[in-house]
């Protein structure tokens, strides 16, 4: 899961900054939490390498994918959206607020396109959003607080 070292994530990252050409880019937010940013550039390809150089601020990608490929299912999408309760335990607490209307504005209008949940398509939905390293922390917490 995501790595707790108390070195800072961006020293971690500093060695790999340019891989292949895709710049990883890992900034601290108003908050204090670490956030990275998948540019136009990225590929399935970069994120199966980094994915297996154990890059620490990237496990949370999987977490992304999946949950956006899960939401790319209207009919998953609607049960979850209607709810309050599962909506911030699922998939609000993902995002950064600012973040959050244009990323429920993408999902959106590619659920209502029937898009398929495949995971090229979820990765166009995370491109140039902040994307939290420690999502997966905090999704398993929100988890614990569904009644």
């Amino acid at each position: 899961m995501y790595n707790k070292r108390k070195t800072p994530i961006i020293d971690i990252l500093s060695p790999y900054q340019k891989l292949r050409g895709f710049e990883l880019k890992v900034n601290q937010a108003k908050d204090g939490s670490y956030y990275y940013t998948l540019p136009l550039t990225a590929s399935f390809n970069a994120l199966i390498l980094l994915r297996h150089l154990g890059v620490p601020a990237y496990h949370s990608a999987d977490l992304y994918t999946f949950i956006l490929s899960l939401f790319l299912i209207p009919a998953f999408y609607y049960s979850v959206i209607i709810r309050q309760d599962l909506r911030s335990a699922l998939w609000d607490i993902l995002w950064y607020p600012d973040d959050l209307e244009i990323i429920n504005r993408r999902l959106y209008e590619k659920v209502q396109s029937e898009t398929n949940p495949y995971f090229s398509n979820a990765l166009g939905l995370m491109v140039d959003l902040k994307l939290r390293c420690d999502a997966w922390d905090r999704f398993f917490s929100s988890l614990s607080r569904i009644s």
